[in-house]
């Protein structure tokens, strides 16, 4: 066994869980009469009170400030103790239990002279390069990059955990909800567990609105993880300097709230994230009847035989032939008018609304979808003064990569490539262009394609390794939609760019 321990000066002075400190959202603005409404995305260049922006850090700390106080609530602070111990740990129940290599973080905290204590257990994957040549692994000499999959299960591998391990990353799998637990939500007194709650002796439903969401614990404890792997666990095996996120889904959401609140992660990477993850509510695929703005073709335009776009950018390129009987915009991806389910924040709110703070639940969706292209359950939000930009921006300088599916017909994967342009202005304005890129793929919502981990592995050694980008990777500068009039709209909704660049707006502008 390898132990290890160190001490945390906390950092905040807890209240249950929280502060109560107000951290200000920033001030909405009129649009068509109503202050609640707000459609187009808001500029990251700009202050709260509307004052162009004089260095990234300062803006980053104010965006933060405003995801914390409407969607996720406070970080809780580091523990007051840490201890590692690395070896073996049992997984899973019943006859299913199992033995893995992994490591046991065991964490306290102390608050008015009572010391609380919890841990927090991990399975660890360290590539093992002796038989290189008869096994196909890499040459690379440790220590090795490492990988934080967040997942339902430390005991559910990476479904690319073989080819990762071969390509020299460790993988680390953490349970998100070991953190925070999300199941029993509809009953605020039925079970709310997990190390955070465990460690700060509170429930979030008895807590103020500044309770932190699951996946903003979840983000907590990679902290802790990297705690550990910074104080020495696995010292000659991993670089602790070298640490990306990923996870798919509901833990794709929560791999990029890890990446955007733990500055020590180098690479994030959710995957098919969706809604409340890399998509922004306010371009999302289906026609909004009513909403004369977003679109721009006339009905004869949009019922007049087939056309087809093009999507051109990174990841694989498609010719997708979209009938204008579908509807304005319904389907710019190709898909079919028979698809229901498309999950907005409001329906993320549903399923689980702990993935946020409470504050969240109170910016409901302003417009229903069309019944005729999705089922009515879901909707669009547009209260909320910000949206995933803000969230994905908070990345940046850092390595940024975006995976979404051509097919996955419940992540909004248009949301998703117009967060990632929105992003990527940022890491325009810092010389680090090539550090985002969006990648697209003939994918349903699809976790075990070989493309993913490919993609991982190429963008981790290009971060990790300072290895070259394949040609194309990271995307470039044309806009897929450009030439699709029933988009027109949404991307005048980007009418803002970084200091000394042309918006998405201008360049659909010059096309009109």
């Amino acid at each position: 066994m390898i132990y290890g321990t160190f001490l945390c000066m906390a950092v905040m002075i807890m209240t249950g869980c929280n502060t109560d400190a107000e951290v200000k959202p920033g001030a909405t603005y009129d649009r068509n009469g109503s202050a609640d409404e707000i459609w187009e995305l808001q500029n990251l260049f700009e202050t709260q009170d509307g004052n162009p922006i004089t260095d990234w850090e300062t803006r980053r700390a104010e965006i933060e400030a405003v995801v914390s106080y409407n969607q996720h609530g406070n970080m809780p602070p580091p523990p007051t103790t840490l201890s590692y111990e690395v070896g073996k740990i049992t997984a899973g129940a019943g006859s299913a239990a199992k033995e893995y290599d992994g490591m046991t973080i065991t964490m306290t905290y102390e608050r008015a002279g009572a010391v609380r204590s919890a841990d927090l257990q991990v399975i660890v994957a360290v590539p093992q390069n002796t038989d290189a040549a008869a096994d196909g692994y890499t040459s690379y000499a440790p220590p090795y990059p490492a990988i934080i999959y967040h997942t339902f299960s430390i005991a559910s591998n990476h479904p690319q955990l073989k080819a990762l391990l071969k390509a020299g990353y460790a993988v680390i799998n953490m349970e998100t909800y070991a953190l925070q637990s999300a199941v029993g939500y509809q009953n605020p007194n039925g079970p709310y567990r997990g190390v955070v709650p465990e460690l700060f002796n509170y429930n979030y439903f008895n807590e103020s609105e500044n309770a932190p969401s699951s996946l903003l614990s979840g983000a907590w404890g990679a902290g802790r993880v990297i705690d550990a792997l910074e104080d020495g666990a696995y010292a000659g095996q991993i670089d602790p300097t070298k640490i990306a996120v990923t996870g798919f889904s509901q833990w794709g959401k929560a791999a990029l709230v890890s990446g955007a609140f733990e500055k020590r992660i180098g690479v994030v990477n959710p995957q098919h994230s969706g809604a409340a993850g890399a998509a922004v509510e306010r371009f999302i695929t289906p026609f909004v009847p009513g909403l004369e703005f977003v679109k721009k073709a006339t009905a004869e335009t949009l019922d007049s035989e087939p056309k087809t776009y093009y999507y051109t950018g990174s990841g694989d390129a498609f010719k997708v032939a979209v009938p204008g009987t579908q509807g304005a915009r319904s389907m710019v991806f190709g898909k079919n008018n028979n698809q229901v389910g498309l999950q907005t924040h409001d329906q993320a709110r549903g399923e689980t609304r702990a993935w946020y703070n409470q504050r969240f639940q109170s910016f409901k969706a302003s417009y229903k979808l069309g019944w005729d292209v999705y089922s009515g359950n879901s909707g669009i939000v547009v209260s909320t003064p910000f949206d995933q930009h803000y969230l994905t921006a908070m990345v940046a300088p850092r390595g940024l990569l975006v995976n979404a599916g051509f097919q996955d017909w419940r992540t909004n994967p248009e949301g998703m490539f117009f967060n990632y342009l929105a992003a990527r202005e940022v890491y325009k304005f810092l010389n680090e262009k090539d550090k985002a890129a969006f990648r697209l793929h003939n994918l349903g919502h699809d976790n075990s394609s070989s493309y993913l981990g490919s993609d991982l592995i190429t963008f981790c050694d290009y971060v990790f390794r300072d290895m070259a980008l394949p040609a194309g990777f990271a995307g470039d500068d044309a806009y897929p939609y450009a030439d699709d009039p029933r988009s027109y709209e949404d991307y005048l909704m980007l009418d803002w760019a970084a200091p000394g660049s042309t918006s998405v707006a201008s360049e659909i502008r010059a096309k009109l």
